[in-house]
């Protein structure tokens, strides 16, 4: 059985980043799509851990440890703009 506060974590994860690196940056226009890209992504992190039957204990110390959010944030956006130009 999938654990959903797994799934909870990540997506609170992506919500929580998504947030602080809008607020970080000063006069920067409110973007929903990236907050909402950012969210699944951390949503996609914590189904990831609950398919890997990882239990809310470790999958916190994964999300936090490893940073799985803005780690898998920047290689996409790495793979978008430098492989395919946008």
């Amino acid at each position: 059985m999938i654990d959903v506060t797994t799934i909870l974590a990540g997506l609170g994860a992506g919500i929580t980043y998504g947030l602080t690196a809008y607020f970080k940056k000063k006069e920067q226009k409110f973007d929903w799509a990236k907050l909402g890209t950012t969210t699944i992504i951390g949503a996609g992190a914590g189904i990831l851990m609950a398919v890997m039957d990882m239990p809310i204990e470790g999958a916190h110390e994964f999300v936090i440890g490893l940073g799985v959010v803005p780690i898998v944030e920047n290689i996409l956006k790495i793979i978008w703009r430098k492989i395919f130009g946008l």
